[in-house]
Order: structure tokens, then sequence, then C-alpha cells
């Protein structure tokens, strides 16, 4: 079986300065130098509250944002002639469970074997995996975030500083029962894969930290031919999140002009196919002339909609992340 995430929180021993690593959801610590013995406590709501420490910087920022700027398919003048009007780091929010999810599911699958006599196979299956859940806690308005980050960097526990936090809107209990009915739906769907006819199936989802964790992005706002564009890039890996951009316009008529005439070609070698040749080569014709009208509406699609480039989930939703990490035990029974 494959290991739970290697989520480590570090600390401060506040005897001796020294460093303590604890895996996340642990109680206790001891300090591996003087001995010291630290007890981990959540808030008053019973969440525990977590960051990411912000390593990217500004000026990073803003290179990894020019490099953005010069990619393809935006605008060519972009990265020379981009004006940006603010750059600017921030903390959002996001609620996550680490828990172990467990299913059992009885059942019977049946085939027919050569001699056309029906065999069943009995299933007496289960699944124990280690679940990373995680949901977004806030409203992030046009930055396009709702997708939860790859665990990545290092855990601290949550101090206030210098960069703004995005206030959290969502309910902690809401994000808690649908935490655990996502990890009882992925126990159950694991157990019972493969299982034609369920007769049985029970799930357990048993949470080992629920937590508030805040990760660092930075916004990064600018102008384009007096129009205003913006990137969000990721705080630790410095990797673009979201953003939009203005399309490169020889491109699109590139892709207008290309999709029109092949397009053409092809729906016009179709149809002369499905009117003068033999019937054995109409379904071809058919077939060319099909692909002719999806190349056309391409070219029509990049030339109408190319003008703006668009990263990341903009058009609004919440979106959540459920990862495993183990793997499926079964035990078959044939009857």
């Amino acid at each position: 079986m494959s290991g739970a995430p290697n989520l480590l929180i570090g600390l401060s021993c506040p005897g001796c300065g020294g460093t303590i690593e604890i895996t996340e959801g642990s109680r206790l610590a001891f300090c591996p130098y003087c001995g010291s013995a630290l007890a981990i406590t959540a808030d008053d709501a019973g969440v525990t509250r977590l960051m990411y420490k912000m390593e990217v910087t500004e000026p990073d920022a803003e290179r990894a944002a020019r490099k953005w700027f010069g990619a393809f398919p935006k605008a060519r003048d972009l990265a020379a002639t981009a004006v940006i009007t603010e750059i600017f780091p921030m903390y959002l929010p996001f609620w996550r469970m680490v828990g172990t999810g467990k299913g059992i599911a009885c059942g019977y699958s049946t085939h027919t074997d050569k001699d056309g006599h029906t065999q069943t196979t009995y299933h007496e299956d289960s699944s124990d995996a280690e679940y990373l859940w995680s949901v977004i806690a806030c409203q992030t308005g046009d930055l396009g975030i709702v997708t939860p980050p790859e665990p990545n960097g290092r855990l601290l526990p949550y101090t206030e500083g210098d960069i703004p936090v995005f206030e959290t809107t969502s309910s902690r209990d809401e994000a808690y029962d649908q935490a655990d009915t996502d990890i009882r739906m992925e126990a159950h769907r694991r157990a019972s894969s493969g299982i034609e006819t369920l007769t049985f199936s029970k799930t357990f989802c048993i949470p080992r930290e629920f937590s508030l964790l805040y990760y660092p992005y930075w916004i990064i706002r600018y102008q384009y031919r007096e129009r205003d564009y913006f990137v969000v890039l990721d705080g630790v890996s410095g990797s673009p999140v979201s953003g939009r951009a203005p399309g490169d316009q020889t491109y699109q008529a590139i892709a207008a002009g290309l999709g029109s005439g092949f397009g053409g070609l092809f729906a016009g070698f179709g149809i002369a196919y499905v009117l003068f040749s033999d019937s054995e080569y109409a379904l071809a014709g058919l077939a060319g002339f099909v692909i002719g009208i999806i190349l056309v509406l391409a070219g029509y699609w990049v030339f109408r909609f190319g003008s703006e480039v668009t990263e990341g989930k903009l058009t609004g939703g919440i979106s959540f992340s459920l990862k495993g990490f183990g793997q499926k035990t079964v035990r078959e029974i044939e009857r």
C-alpha cells in the first residue's frame, strides 16, 4: 500500500528555538534538541489553521508574469508593451480534510462459460485509503481561482502577517459534511468497482485533520492598448494559475483562412464523392463533408473568440479536490 500524503508542519521550539517537524494531525510533539514537549491545539471552532509560506518574491512574480505575456497564442507584442498597473500578494483560504475512507461491498457477477453454463462469482471487496479533500472557502470574483492547489511547499502554523487574507465566506459545517460525503462516495466506488450486482455496502470516513489552509498567490493587473487584464501566479511555485490576455490577430487570421480553405476543400470533395461516385464511396464522401464543416467551424471559432486568451476556470463555480493514497484490497469467493 502506498503511503499517505507526507504533510509536515514546521514549528519552532519555544525552549531552544530548534525546528520541530510533525505530521499533520498530531497533537503532541517533542523537540529533538532539548526534549521539550509541545501540545498542538486547534482554535475555538475546532479547526486547525495552517498556511504555506510565500516563496515567490515580487521581482520573481513580475518576471514570471512577463514570461507568461510572451507565451503563444497571446499578442506578439504583449511582453514588450504591457504595463503592469498593480502587483500584490494575497492569501486565499481553503477548507481541507485529511482522513481515512473505508468501504465494504458484497455482491456477485455472472458470466457464461464456453459450454453455455452460467457461472456466478461472489465478491466481498473492501477499500482502505487515505484521502486529501479540499475546496476554496471564499469568493474570488474575476480571479478564476476555484480549484484547490496541489500540496506544495512547506506547511506552517497560521500567523497573521503583512500579506492580506481573503475573508472566509463559506460554512465550516457544510464543508465538513461535504468532505465526509465525498470521501465516503469514493470509498464506495473503489470497494464496489467490478461488482456487477451489489447486495450490501457500507462506508466509513475517519477524519484525521480538518483545517483551514491559507495558500499564497500573486495578483498582477496590467494594461494592453488601454484595456485591463490580469494574471494570478502561485505564490509557492510561481506558475500561472489563471489570467486573461489579448490574443494574436495574425494567428486569428491564419486560423480562419486555413479553416475556411481546407474545410471548403474537404466539404467540396465530399459532396462530389456522394453525388458522382459509386455507392461504395458514398460513406467516405459523407465523412469528408463532415470533416470539412468541422474545419470551417473551428476556423470561425478561433477568429471569433481568439481575440482574448484565458487560463483557469474564469466562468465561475466551485470545484473540490479529492486525492486518494493507497490501494484496494479484494477478496473473491468462487461458488
